[in-house]
């Protein structure tokens, strides 16, 4: 859920400045792509699941990869809830799509090698035990090397967003603006993170910069 409400600030920050919260929710809702729409499913099936409503959860990540079928969280969440009902072949089943879609999803190993335990299957259990340690040393390596243009450091910041590790999203917008402070982008999507950390002033800073920007 956090992960929503910063892109829906983001879109705030973007898209409707001026305007109120209220009509930037509108917006929001207007603009979503099918991975953000399948995403809110997704939370709402996370609800039932709290709640204890197992089949109704895996009702709402049905529909959820309905409007994104590329999605391997989803494929995650389902196996997650047969493993619940009991049913452990399907659950694996669902593990192997999920990483068929991205053999990079270090939950989906996670999730996996939990399952491996519980059928003592301790082997199988420690291999995906290691490459979730190799999967964490490239992601950490990825996250601290230099990097060479505004463009590599933009798109990393905006995936530390999305891992909601929003100092080091900052850190590389910093340095994109570095490179150039003409980059519209990366000062509107650090307003988006300053407006979460309650930074107002460092919102209408960047958001007036962003503005004067010609593109």
């Amino acid at each position: 859920m956090k992960k929503f409400l910063l892109r829906l600030k983001e879109y705030f920050i973007k898209k409707n400045i001026k305007g109120s919260m209220d009509d930037s929710i509108t917006y929001f809702n207007k603009s979503m792509q099918d991975k953000d729409k399948a995403e809110l499913v997704r939370i709402q099936g996370h609800a039932r699941m709290q709640k204890g409503d197992i089949s109704g959860a895996l009702k709402k990540y049905d529909q959820a990869l309905e409007i994104y079928p590329d999605s391997s969280e989803i494929e995650v969440d389902r196996a997650i809830v047969f493993e619940k009902q009991g049913d452990i072949k399907k659950a694996f089943n669902h593990l192997a799509v999920a990483l068929k879609k991205d053999n990079t999803n270090i939950t989906a190993y996670e999730v996996r090698a939990k399952f491996h335990e519980l059928n003592k299957d301790n082997q199988a259990a420690l291999n995906d035990r290691e490459k979730i340690a190799q999967l964490k040393t490239t992601k950490l390596e990825d996250n601290t090397r230099k990097l060479a243009t505004k463009e590599e450091y933009f798109r990393r910041g905006t995936e530390k967003m999305d891992q909601e590790n929003l100092e080091g999203a900052l850190e590389d917008f910093d340095k994109a603006i570095l490179l150039n402070n003409e980059y519209k982008e990366a000062y509107l999507s650090r307003a988006a993170i300053k407006r979460v950390l309650g930074d107002l002033e460092g919102v209408s800073s960047d958001t007036r910069k962003a503005n004067q920007i010609q593109q």
